[in-house]
């Protein structure tokens, strides 16, 4: 066991003996008898007794816990779990580990999370600190269940900014990195938290280790060029108020979204959106970051202008206090189903609709005579189904995996990347924008682009596994809370929601199948 710095400055007595264990030490275990989840009543050195498991994945977990030392103060306790077997590896995690409880502990803000302490047991890394008690805004849109008003927004991106001037005028600076909604948290009286510093980075000159980029629609262009600066969480920023004005998650078309000259500007999305706070939001997404504010603090005073020229008279509800009213408001509503009157002008304008959607969906394909598929046929040109990309053969009338008829022309398309499973000698062509790696459960209709259920009698592959994601030429991977998550290299093991760079010759460790990636 290790016990260590920072230590809780509130806290009179001695940190506890390095050989003490904790007690009583209850855990559920899995199959093979390895240890998994704390449960309630477990107390590490007669401190921290844990109450509740409250999120965490693969990497570790988080649980809340009380300080029964400090007049049961709340406290969260965070699990980062070690899973190399390499010394090297080892010395790594630990280091990371390590890292960020001496970033947070330097770090004097309410939008940041204190940290208390720090311990290790078991090959398992805990940071105690602030118990964070509210609802991250991710959860709270959905929940909320429509863009949320202007004045709102305004009010998170005041405190965010302020939260970020702080990062940034640290010495050194740091940046956060993983600005997203999912990683901010409100609490009663509307207090905006930070958390989640695993990837944050104090801003040095030879900073290199940045192959683990955020989350995909929240980073700035500059990231995959292996750049970072204050202004890529202004962009990340930008993005997070983009999406709750607009209720358009810039997931959907990372970066590209923000290209204004090709994609609908903020106030055709809601032209509740005044003039200015579209222009603010547009800035902060600059794809050149010289574009964007100078400063969050510069963000801040341009809010703030905002605010109080256009929202004066705005009430001070909290946003709890809102959600509460609006969940009370639509139990109230008595549900009356709308009559819809479909005239042929609506009907020609949803034809039509359908149409560029098609179009928009088959832009990459083309339709093929048969002279061409004799050719295609002859220099091994894969030929895909129209609606599922399922490999189909030239003969094939109908899908065999979506029973999608298919047309007299099909469609083909060269893969610009493959998945090489080396031992199985078999290749899986990556072709769409964003492909899903996994195992087909028709039951649940799961039918991921890559069906990896052939090779996996033991069921160590999750249905959603992963995601490879195409942008600008580049690829990236990401995993989708698996259960045995995605190893890079044999080194990196991705943390869920994190995406992470994909060059050719990178070996991909999916379940207990370990594949090549190669770029054409």
């Amino acid at each position: 066991m290790m016990h260590g710095w920072p230590h809780d400055p509130t806290f009179d007595s001695p940190a506890p003996p390095r050989a003490r264990r904790s007690c009583p030490r209850r855990r559920l275990a899995d199959s093979r008898g390895r240890k998994t989840l704390l449960q309630p009543g477990h107390v590490f050195f007669n401190r921290y007794e844990i109450i509740r498991r409250v999120g965490g994945g693969g990497m570790g977990n988080v649980y809340q816990a009380r300080d029964v030392r400090l007049s049961n103060r709340s406290c969260a306790i965070k699990e980062m779990i070690d899973l190399y077997s390499e010394p090297e590896e080892h010395e790594r995690t630990l280091n990371e580990f390590k890292r960020e409880a001496a970033l947070l502990a330097t770090l004097q803000h309410p939008g940041i999370p204190k940290v208390y302490d720090y311990f290790m047991e078991d090959d398992r890394y805990y940071l105690v600190m602030e118990y964070v008690d509210g609802m991250d805004l991710n959860k709270y849109l959905k929940e909320y269940g429509e863009k949320l008003p202007e004045a709102k927004v305004i009010g998170i991106g005041i405190q965010i900014c302020d939260v970020l001037h702080n990062l940034h005028t640290h010495k050194p600076p740091v940046i956060y990195r993983d600005l997203k909604p999912s990683n901010i948290m409100v609490t009663a009286g509307d207090r905006l938290v930070l958390v989640d510093f695993g990837i944050a980075r104090f801003l040095t000159a030879n900073l290199t280790d940045i192959t683990t980029i955020g989350t995909m629609g929240f980073v700035p262009p500059e990231v995959y060029e292996e750049s970072i600066e204050p202004a890529s969480d202004i962009y990340s920023l930008g993005a997070t108020l983009f999406y709750f004005m607009t209720g358009v998650s810039p997931q959907t078309k990372p970066i590209l979204i923000f290209d204004f000259t090709k994609n609908p500007r903020p106030r055709e999305y809601n032209p509740d959106i005044s003039p200015e706070m579209e222009a603010a939001i547009i800035r902060s997404v600059s794809y050149d970051a010289r574009n964007r504010f100078s400063s969050a603090y510069a963000m801040k005073r341009e809010l703030e202008s905002i605010l109080q020229t256009r929202h004066a008279d705005a009430d001070d509800k909290d946003l709890l206090t809102l959600l509460a009213e609006k969940k009370r408001r639509s139990e109230r509503k008595t549900k009356v189903v709308p009559i819809i009157d479909e005239t042929k002008a609506e009907v020609s304008s949803d034809l039509e609709s359908l149409r560029k959607e098609f179009e928009e969906e088959f832009k990459d394909f083309l339709p093929i005579s048969d002279d061409v598929i004799r050719t295609a046929s002859a220099a091994s040109i894969d030929i895909y189904c129209v609606k599922c990309f399922a490999s189909l053969s030239e003969n094939d009338l109908v899908c065999h995996k979506c029973g999608t008829e298919q047309p007299h022309s099909p469609f083909i398309k060269v893969p610009k990347a493959l998945l090489k499973l080396e031992q199985q000698h078999q290749v899986f062509n990556v072709i769409k924008d964003i492909t899903i790696i996994g195992r087909r459960d028709p039951e649940r209709r799961c039918y991921p682009e890559i069906d990896l259920t052939p090779f996996d009698s033991g069921k160590h592959i999750s249905r959603l596994h992963a995601r490879i994601l195409k942008l600008n030429g580049e690829y990236y991977i990401e995993d989708l809370k698996s259960k045995n998550k995605v190893v890079i290299n044999n080194r990196y093991l991705l943390q869920s929601g994190i995406t992470h760079k994909l060059n050719s010759g990178d070996t991909v460790k999916i379940g207990r199948l370990v594949f090549r990636f190669e770029k054409q």
